[in-house]
């Protein structure tokens, strides 16, 4: 009740910005926050104003699924399969394994190891919707024949190597596959992760652009891009995040990751729509409000930021640093006696932090109350600031 009610308060004070929402994306939004119920009735209302298509049929069915209702995503998957063929097969393998119906579960995972879209052996043995049909004879049986390439061998063992943080032979092997095969995308990703976790961005950018070149999708776009921003390459790493989006638009989170980015590289009208675009599908995050308010005053905008943070702390009045963010924004708008009910909140939250006791001091000042401003001020510097020191100084000449 308590979440309902932050929902419906938060969509009231947002009605201004939020836009006509995509009911798909809506219904991942909700699927990401654990909403299975508002996911469902989503991802129907797309069905309803756009026709079903075969990936939103199955995001129904691994909707029911994760309710509990496996006859339904059985029937979900079903139906997927019917409008392009093995597409549901995983599914239906992993509803009725989850519901011990071994006949069917195994038929149906035999029909996804022979089809484009099998998935790679270590993701189908770690599964735990298969872990109450393992030891059945059908199973066994279905595993002892051979499923999987020396191809597709290699990429799991470069994997495996990778997730044992064993690098260097992890490089060698992407090495020999790559003498052999030099057009092999996936191996060049592969190396792109590999040299990104040991820090060698430059070449990791490299070796994605390399993988880019063969196939362009959206996680070989998405892990060059963050290797490009750890080499603070904002600007490349902003436009691969942007290409990572118009090819996987439901990775709804990049929209935060890129508004951020934007805000860092002082593009303030670029990280307003981001962050706009975020609050789309999750106006009940106190953060992303945070985040939108810290832009609006980054690009001294104070009345919008003071709109964000009042958004932000309808939905979260337990983070020091809204209410600080709050208080500095009626700082610069003149409005002291709130800007100093602010901080002393925030330090109610947070009473060690110095850079909040160094505003609350300022205002202080403001409001003509020197030695209230001293105290706070000396409280500020016994607790690291650099700034509260200096001005505490100056106040003594």
């Amino acid at each position: 009740m308590k979440k309902l009610t932050a929902i419906l308060l938060i969509l009231n004070l947002a009605g201004a910005y939020l836009g006509a929402q995509d009911p798909y994306l809506s219904g991942i939004a909700r699927l990401e926050e654990g909403d299975l119920q508002a996911a469902m009735t989503l991802f129907t209302k797309a069905i309803e104003t756009k026709g079903a298509n075969p990936d939103l049929l199955l995001k129904l069915a691994e909707t029911h699924y994760s309710s509990g209702a496996y006859q339904q995503a059985i029937e979900y998957a079903k139906e997927a399969n019917r409008m392009e063929s093995g597409k549901g097969n995983y599914m239906l393998a992993r509803s009725f394994a989850i519901s011990v119906q071994v006949s069917p579960a195994v038929q149906y995972l035999e029909k996804h190891l022979k089809s484009r879209f099998k998935r790679p052996r270590h993701e189908i043995l770690l599964d735990t919707a298969f872990a109450s049909i393992e030891e059945t004879a059908a199973w066994k049986a279905l595993w002892k024949q051979t499923w999987y390439s020396e191809a597709e061998n290699l990429e799991f063992e470069v994997a495996y190597l990778r997730r044992s943080a064993e690098y260097v032979a992890a490089l060698e092997k992407i090495g020999e596959g790559l003498s052999e095969n030099p057009r092999w995308d996936e191996l060049y990703a592969e190396k792109g992760h590999i040299l990104f976790l040991m820090g060698n961005y430059q070449d990791a950018v490299r070796a994605y652009s390399q993988a880019i070149e063969i196939s362009a999708t959206a996680a070989y776009y998405h892990g060059r891009a963050e290797a490009f921003i750890k080499q603070e390459k904002y600007s490349e790493g902003i436009k691969d995040l942007e290409h990572t989006l118009r090819l996987q638009p439901e990775k709804l989170s990049l929209y935060k990751r890129l508004s951020l980015l934007n805000q860092s590289a002082g593009n303030y009208p670029e990280a307003k729509e981001n962050i706009l675009q975020y609050l789309e599908y999750f106006p009940a995050i106190a953060e992303a409000h945070f985040i939108c308010g810290e832009i609006y005053y980054d690009d001294r905008d104070y009345l919008k930021a003071l709109d964000c943070f009042n958004r932000c702390l309808a939905l979260d009045k337990d983070e020091a640093s809204y209410f600080a963010a709050r208080g500095k924004t009626y700082l610069n708008t003149g409005t002291y006696a709130y800007a100093l009910k602010d901080f002393t909140m925030a330090l109610d939250l947070d009473p060690y932090n110095p850079r909040i006791w160094y505003m609350k001091g300022i205002c202080r000042l403001r409001l003509k109350d020197k030695e209230g401003a001293h105290s706070d001020l000396e409280k500020a510097a016994r607790y690291g600031s650099v700034e509260a020191r200096q001005l505490l100084e100056e106040m003594m000449d």
